[in-house]
């Protein structure tokens, strides 16, 4: 994973994703990769605002999700705005969830982009 600290070089390893449909406006739009979560392999994508990230497996939950949240969230430990129970290595496109309702709907689409050429 240490391709991921040069994103800009390898776009094509690790393509953004686009996030439309989302109640909470600011959760839409261009991710891209940005890094690595926690001093761990997990790949971190933000939007300037929000990040998407996978959540390993806690003893709440047995199996691999990914995660929407607020950026400054975050870096809190506060709950999610939106998650996904997929095990996939990638962000899912579907089966996302608002966390709680003042979120809802939760994104309709996240689509996988060739490059990562958006700057914020």
């Amino acid at each position: 994973f240490s391709d991921a600290f040069f994103a800009p070089k390898n776009a094509e390893k690790f393509p953004g994703f686009f996030v439309s449909g989302a109640g909470l406006k600011k959760a839409n739009g261009h991710y891209k990769l940005v890094g690595v979560c926690n001093d761990t392999t997990t790949l971190l994508y933000s939007n300037g605002v929000c990040v998407i990230f996978r959540v390993a497996p806690h003893e709440n939950q047995p199996k691999y999700s990914w995660s929407l949240d607020l950026y400054y969230h975050f870096h809190l430990g506060t709950t999610a705005l939106y998650h996904s129970f997929s095990t996939s290595d990638r962000p899912p496109t579907t089966g996302w969830e608002a966390v709680e309702s003042p979120y809802d709907p939760a994104p309709t689409c996240i689509m996988s982009l060739k490059s990562n050429l958006c700057l914020f």
